[in-house]
């Protein structure tokens, strides 16, 4: 998976970040420049079958990352969405973003998207009035280092 961001060609730096599973995000660089891995992301919370890595998402220093069949307590395989950030070359994980209606077999995160200090991230099995399964996406934003759902999109 090819991650863009809005830097200028001339400021992009090679920037490979893997997970858990065997997932890769690179931003581009010039023709010629090697790229090394900066750093492996791993769940605070990590535990085996979560699918961490499933969906990922880059803008500027920081890092969205899915994991749709994390564990919550009574909902199995609701999902969660992992941010980190960066400063200078050091990742850190800033939050966990979970449904505030999360139910078992949701896959909360099975697709994400960030830009800035908003992310959108779907969960294809939610169930609602539109039906079960019918699917939702979820908006969070970010005040500070605090992040916030604002909307469920169904």
């Amino acid at each position: 998976m090819i991650v863009e961001t809005n830097i200028p060609p001339a400021k992009r730096n090679c920037l490979i970040l893997t997970v858990a599973i065997p997932v890769l995000a690179v931003a581009p660089a010039s023709v010629g420049q090697l790229c090394q891995q900066q750093q492996k992301l791993i769940a605070s919370d990590a535990a085996a079958g979560d699918s961490f890595g499933v969906s990922v998402a880059l803008s500027g220093d920081t890092a969205l990352v899915g994991a749709y069949a994390d564990d919550h307590p009574g909902a199995s395989n609701a999902g969660s969405a992992y941010v980190f950030i960066r400063s200078g070359s050091v990742w850190t994980q800033q939050a966990k973003l979970v449904a505030a209606d999360a139910g078992a077999d949701d896959l909360f995160s099975f697709s994400v998207a960030l830009s800035g200090d908003t992310v959108l991230i779907g969960a294809i099995n939610d169930d609602h009035e539109g039906g079960n399964l019918a699917g939702s996406a979820y908006v969070f934003v970010r005040s500070g280092s605090v992040w916030t759902q604002q909307a469920k999109l169904i």
